[in-house]
């Protein structure tokens, strides 16, 4: 029997049907910033597409507008609404990105605001198997997928909403789109929101760009840009800080939102495309997010419960550390050398934490792999080897023209697909956008990976590394 608070509740929630900014505000405790009141208000095509900088919430609204469809059943006409309840088919929105990993994250921020006390009323269960899934008191589902293998886990059902998140990393955007995503949609007139960063003027730039107006707009497309500084929860100081180490079209790509293109100035943005195996994206163990909703730690599995290194734990690996106490980033990769191309395992990024915890996280990295560590102590001596001394590292200095040694042989390795790793999307934006002039810029990702890169040479016997010390 219904309370008669819950009566009251319902009968408020019938006011917000074609209103997601109350909504989001009055059930779910969200308060949008302007740029996500135009994403509510404006994106009602069959496709739509925001591509904005880090940090501007494109995972939050995201979030907000998939309970909303969810609680009200958005699109469905009574007589679509009484068809689909005779079929016993629910009300289904997905959010999809490009690994089961990513698309967690739209997915627990969505659960995250379904705890408040007015909003738990609107959930009636919560499972995490075969895939994460919130069942709404009012039959509708919501689900977190991955896109993996070109979708081809997805074929079979029908959908009314789809969040493709961080759709500008898939590299085939149009053939996923065409052939999966829009077939699920199409028998509900279902549709589609694609949120992302940019990267570059690829499949998805292309799409995103069509939308943008002008004389040749697709008239079934809506696409809205965002920058990180229409975020008003985020402090200017920090962000200034932020924007310092960037060059100008990382900053127009990851703080404006426009669609730059990336590569061609040190790093053939080919040859990275190549060495970005995506096959690798559904075997990524995400550990821990940054307040960016990147990718701070993370490894590779071949199973559920199986870690890379307990299936291959004859392999020969090879660590390389760019390693900072204070402002810059502490990074760590571990690369497998006894694959081809050689395998980015782990990778790791964190700052501000002070030298007992870097020198725990090399120690562990040692301990759980074996193999052989490199680390950079430019400008700090003989100092960190020997704190190291138990685990023997390779000291790398990166003074006297060495750093362009490393250099070379990173993009030498890239050149000629030497490596592989999975979607990082620090390692991968660093790479895209470095600049041989590197002064002032972020670099941590990409000396990590050189020495990386160097000391995985050494660990299969073909690179003299004492010549960098």
């Amino acid at each position: 029997m219904a309370s008669p608070t819950l009566d009251a509740f319902r009968e408020r929630l019938r006011s917000y049907r074609d209103d997601p900014v109350g909504f989001a505000r009055d059930v779910l405790d969200f308060d949008p910033h302007a740029g996500q009141v135009a994403w509510l208000e404006n994106s009602t095509l069959p496709e739509n597409a925001i591509t904005t900088g880090n940090r501007w919430g494109k995972s939050s609204i995201a979030a907000v507008k998939l309970i909303w469809k969810c609680a009200y059943f958005v699109n469905w006409t009574k007589a679509v609404h009484a068809a689909m309840m005779r079929k016993h088919e629910p009300y289904m929105c997905w959010n999809l990105s490009h690994s089961a990993q990513q698309s967690k994250i739209v997915w627990r921020k969505a659960h995250s605001l379904l705890q408040g006390k007015k909003a738990s009323w609107l959930v009636r269960e919560v499972k995490l198997t075969p895939f994460p899934r919130i069942e709404f008191a009012n039959g509708a589902i919501f689900e977190a997928r991955s896109t993996g293998r070109n979708g081809e886990y997805l074929v079979g059902e029908s959908v009314d909403h789809i969040n493709w998140d961080e759709a500008a990393l898939e590299k085939k955007f149009d053939e996923i789109r065409q052939n999966a995503l829009m077939m699920r949609l199409l028998d509900r007139k279902g549709t589609l929101d694609c949120t992302s960063t940019g990267q570059g003027r690829n499949e998805y730039g292309r799409y995103f760009l069509s939308g943008l107006p002008g004389p040749k707009r697709n008239p079934n497309l809506y696409s809205q840009t965002g920058s990180t500084q229409d975020n008003p929860f985020i402090p200017q100081d920090e962000l200034a800080k932020k924007i310092t180490g960037m060059s100008e079209r990382m900053r127009l790509q990851n703080i404006e939102g426009a669609i730059v293109d990336g590569g061609g100035d040190y790093f053939e943005g080919e040859a990275l495309d190549a060495c970005r195996d995506e096959a690798l994206d559904e075997f990524l163990q995400i550990i821990a997010l940054d307040e960016e909703d990147e990718i701070a730690w993370a490894q590779l599995y071949v199973a559920p419960d199986v870690p890379w290194r307990a299936r291959y734990p004859s392999h020969r690996y090879a660590h390389g550390w760019d390693l900072a106490d204070k402002q810059d980033f502490t990074v760590g990769y571990t690369v497998d050398a006894s694959t081809t191309p050689m395998t980015i395992v782990e990778f790791e990024r964190f700052r501000r934490r002070g030298w007992p915890h870097v020198y725990s996280r090399v120690r562990d990295r040692k301990r759980r792999y074996g193999g052989i560590t490199g680390i950079d102590n430019t400008g700090l001596g003989d100092v960190v080897e020997s704190d190291l001394a138990d685990i023997a590292p390779i000291g790398v200095n990166f003074a006297g023209g060495r750093k362009d040694e490393l250099l070379t042989n990173l993009r030498t390795a890239i050149g000629l697909r030497q490596l592989r790793w999975p979607t990082i999307k620090p390692m991968c934006d660093e790479l895209s956008f470095y600049q041989r002039d590197d002064e002032g810029l972020l670099t941590d990702c990409v000396m990590g990976l050189a020495v990386a890169a160097w000391i995985a040479r050494r660990a299969i016997g073909n690179s003299p590394a004492s010549t960098i010390r």
